[in-house]
């Protein structure tokens, strides 16, 4: 008698010989030093049939099919995923806005996991991952090898369970570890605003979830009925999202009928146009400047790069991400799905978003961008594209880079240990303890150099052990990181962002750039002045 087993084997081995037969009846040229397809797939049957009858151990013939489709798949770029049933219910909660995790967004880059963002306010941003950083081990398992949705799942899991991230920073000699306490995230696109200097709307944008454009959209008129005139759009470590919302977000800057982005692949259904459809929301005379930097990506790079190209505003910061391309679902039997890489995002000057070819053992970058008009797929990284209203010089190669360009602030390495430990959010929790009433300003709140003695005490408390001169030199520092954990415990987020904002140049420069601008074109004549 066959066994269910055999039988799912069976089917197996004459569904991939039937396709071998018909592909190959298509083309008998080689498709590789390997052998033709046909060949390939009779060899894959052939292969199937010996584990199941003579391997060591049995195994589910099935379950062996299922993990070479979706090492295949992976193997195309770190964004294409061949999904379980469950992987694909848990990624639709993720992009609705709501999910458990440790809330940061993730590739693959040189086969490594790496931080393409944290997002703020989560386990991750509060624990001082950053983007670049290469997760290397996941509860002490390398992560070397693994596909990108294996990583996220073994990250992901009950809120309130921990897990512990193994962490290579460049620049830093030795790896550590970050323990995180799994929380539901939820993500809110708008994470602050304020006016600033009486008419510049500041907007901290971190995500383009669902109803992102609407949620911005009503900060930007509070903000116009507070009396501002300029704008600085922040989208800093902002991951990106949905292709629709980041449409939406554009046009509430772009003129109605501009070009916003468009996508080209090798299919012609795949190469769309997408305009801004409305008026925009804000005086397209206004003067406005977009924050981006190494953890920009995506969506954030589709609305930086239509502001560039339209000549609509100033990108001010560091080069972008360079995550340019666009992936679609495909719903599969048995609500397997099968999310695949079909197109490349390009700006409306022509520039191809994306930053490189990916591969799971190399990454190579990709120079230049094909040309939508021409078809030209000569790539080169001094390609130079124009602006479309003024004409100006920008550069492809992938990412934004912006208009002027400025690094962050970077932590100091004990710095970068001691938020990983949590030692300043444990200290702030102490602080607040022995001093319940919080000062009645936020800038009441100053600490002394007896607070950071006894910090130094708290530290040794710990076991945190440090070198006096490390601790010397970062001082100021470390001064700044406390001083954000305590505002945060007593008044909550909005003052962290208060006092970070008094810190950063970034926002110093826009600030500054701002002051001297009344409409946009002003921006641009007093753009090399001030840089």
């Amino acid at each position: 008698m066959i066994t269910m087993k055999k039988k799912v084997l069976a089917a197996i081995i004459a569904v991939t010989l039937v396709l071998g037969v018909a592909i190959g009846r298509l083309s008998s040229q080689p498709q590789g030093g390997n052998g033709d397809l046909a060949f390939m797939l009779r060899m894959f049957s052939v292969v199937l049939k010996l584990i199941e009858t003579n391997y060591v151990e049995p195994k589910d013939p099935a379950k062996l099919v299922e993990t070479a489709t979706s090492r295949m798949v992976s193997s195309l770029d770190p964004f294409s995923e061949l999904f379980t049933p469950e992987q694909a219910e848990n990624f639709q909660v993720h992009t609705q806005g709501k999910f458990g995790g440790v809330g940061m967004e993730v590739g693959l880059r040189n086969g490594w996991l790496t931080v393409i963002a944290p997002i703020e306010g989560t386990p991750a941003e509060k624990a001082g991952l950053k983007a670049g950083d290469r997760i290397i081990k996941i509860d002490g398992q390398s992560t070397w090898g693994m596909t990108l949705n294996e990583a996220v799942e073994k990250i992901r899991g009950k809120p309130g369970t921990k897990v512990v991230l193994t962490i290579a920073r460049p620049g830093m000699d030795e790896p550590f570890d970050v323990e995180l306490t799994r929380a539901i995230i939820v993500i809110h696109p708008v994470r602050y605003y304020k006016l600033v200097d009486g008419n510049i709307g500041y907007v901290r944008f971190v995500s383009f979830s669902s109803n992102s454009t609407y949620e911005l959209k009503a900060v930007l008129d509070t903000l116009k009925m507070q009396g501002a005139k300029k704008y600085i759009l922040d989208l800093r470590s902002n991951p990106g999202g949905h292709l629709r919302e980041a449409i939406g977000v554009a046009n509430l800057f772009l003129q109605k009928g501009d070009l916003i982005v468009f996508t080209k692949g090798r299919n012609l259904q795949d190469n769309q146009r997408y305009y801004a459809q409305n008026p925009p929301e804000v005086d397209p005379s206004a003067p406005l400047i977009v924050l981006v930097d190494g953890g920009s990506a995506s969506a954030s790079e589709i609305v930086s790069g239509a502001v560039q190209d339209w000549d609509r505003g100033l990108v001010v910061g560091d080069t972008t991400v360079g995550k340019g391309s666009v992936q679609r679902l495909y719903r599969l039997d048995r609500g397997y799905t099968l999310k695949l890489t079909i197109a490349r995002y390009y700006t409306p000057s022509g520039r191809c978003i994306d930053r490189v070819t990916w591969s799971r053992q190399t990454v190579q970058p990709v120079i230049g961008g094909d040309s939508l008009e021409t078809g030209d797929t000569t790539r080169s990284d001094t390609m130079i594209y124009y602006t479309k209203r003024l004409k100006r010089p920008v550069r492809g190669g992938g990412g934004i880079i912006p208009d002027i360009v400025i690094e962050g602030e970077r932590a100091y390495p004990i710095v970068a240990k001691l938020i990983a430990r949590g030692m300043f959010f444990q200290y702030a929790i102490e602080y607040v303890k022995k001093h319940p009433n919080a000062p009645k300003k936020y800038d009441n709140l100053k600490l002394t150099s007896s607070d950071i003695k006894r910090f130094k005490k708290f530290l040794k408390k710990k076991g945190f052990e440090f070198r006096e001169s490390d601790f010397r030199e970062a001082e100021d520092q470390i001064k700044y990181r406390l001083t954000l954990e305590i505002a945060e415990k007593y008044w909550g987020m909005k003052s962290r962002y208060y006092f970070a904002l008094k810190r950063d140049r970034v926002f110093k420069k826009a600030v500054k750039l701002l002051k001297k601008a009344k409409t946009k074109d002003d921006l641009f004549r007093e753009m090399t002045e001030v840089r």
